[in-house]
């Protein structure tokens, strides 16, 4: 547990309050540490590891766990079946399961690995995809609530807020959920990390950036991650691809949409396709200068762009130390809404465990959603083969 004589652990200040002083406490190196998504531990500061990457579409995802053989989860229908039911009480008992069945998880594990976190099972969910699907071409099409954008905005609320579940009285989140991918992705998958979506305003605002607008200003949601694809309209004349693009991040999602605090997560190396694929820059070091200046805080995926690069970027002057700091104290806001700093015995979420896993109810609940999820096609004229 972090030690007590730091501000940071006194439950009593508000989370703002508690990840300022956490961050004023870290060296540029610790900061820069932290905006990888596979958090390294602070032993001086008695703070653990973290690691930023889950998944929660439609169940919590296995992909990339370190699982007990004895752990048995559930399963629902693909969220485009779950918005095909147009049944928004239902979603919403779907993402309350899941959002608990994944705390039990993280709570297993933490036991399991002497409390440190591994791989999909953390307290945040890469969820839920709320892009519109308008080409079959795109090949995670089943990922999303389908093409409306008005359908997806409702169905994407309900999901997030049964996955955060903000406490009434406590105010800690049982998971943190983050809207992806953001925004105008909707095209041919193999384009995706070379891809510039021309749009107009209006439909930027009136289609694209719809759901995820209702996700920061009604549901809450905690995280967002931006499209490998790039961006061109007004405002955005310069192309950006997302991870670098302030029009999306500064402008739209941080001022407009009121998401000051939201962490902005990129998509699994993301930033290295700022130079790599987009050649919107020329490095490694400018392609993790002008996303960290946009205001993506965190970056996944392996390379570690931000890990490796962002010293020098600060020495050459391309990105301050106070940009980075404000990345990390988003990070650690969050972290302390989830209850990560306090003692269990204060978080009520914290005893959830292995009997909340794949319960007789789930497992109706489950049936139930496939059975709602179906969509019979009446065939007229012989039009379907």
């Amino acid at each position: 547990q972090p030690q007590a004589g730091y501000k940071f652990c006194n439950t009593e200040l508000t989370p703002e309050e508690r990840a300022s002083d956490l961050v004023q406490h870290l060296t540029l190196d610790e900061l820069i540490q932290q905006t990888w998504t596979i958090a390294p531990a602070i032993s001086r500061l008695g703070i653990k590891d973290y690691n930023w990457r889950s998944n929660c579409l439609h169940g919590w995802a296995a992909s990339g766990g370190h699982w007990d053989d004895s752990q048995k989860w559930t399963v629902f229908p693909a969220p485009i079946a779950l918005a095909a039911s147009f049944n928004l009480s239902l979603v919403e008992q779907v993402a309350l399961v899941t959002a608990d069945e994944g705390r039990a998880l993280h709570n297993i594990n933490l036991d399991r690995f002497n409390g440190s976190s591994v791989e999909a099972a953390g307290l945040n969910c890469f969820s839920p995809n709320v892009n519109l699907f308008r080409d079959p071409r795109w090949g995670r099409g089943m990922e999303t609530f389908g093409e409306d954008p008005y359908l997806l905005a409702l169905v994407g609320v309900v999901y997030t807020k049964g996955l955060q579940q903000e406490d009434a009285n406590t105010h800690y989140l049982k998971v943190v959920a983050c809207a992806k991918h953001y925004a105008v992705h909707s095209g041919p998958d193999q384009d995706r990390s070379h891809f510039t979506a021309n749009t107009t305003l209006h439909d930027f605002y009136d289609t694209y950036a719809v759901s995820f607008k209702s996700q920061i200003m009604e549901a809450r949601a905690g995280q967002v991650m931006p499209a490998y694809s790039a961006v061109y309209t007004k405002g955005s004349e310069d192309g950006a691809p997302d991870c670098a693009n302030k029009f999306l991040l500064k402008k739209v999602l941080r001022e407009e949409f009121g998401g000051h605090n939201v962490s902005v997560c990129s998509d699994n190396g993301g930033v290295a396709m700022v130079y790599s694929t987009h050649h919107f820059v020329q490095t490694a070091e400018e392609a993790a200068a002008v996303s960290m200046n946009a205001t993506t805080d965190l970056d996944l995926g392996h390379d570690a762009i931000y890990s490796k690069n962002l010293g020098k970027a600060v020495s050459d002057g391309l990105v301050a130390q106070s940009t980075i700091a404000d990345a990390v104290w988003r990070s650690f806001y969050w972290r302390m809404r989830l209850g990560d700093f306090d003692p269990e015995s204060m978080v009520p979420y914290q005893s959830i465990g292995a009997s909340h896993l794949n319960t007789a109810a789930s497992q109706q609940l489950n049936i139930l959603s496939a059975r709602q999820s179906i969509v019979l096609l009446r065939n007229n004229k012989n039009i379907l083969p």
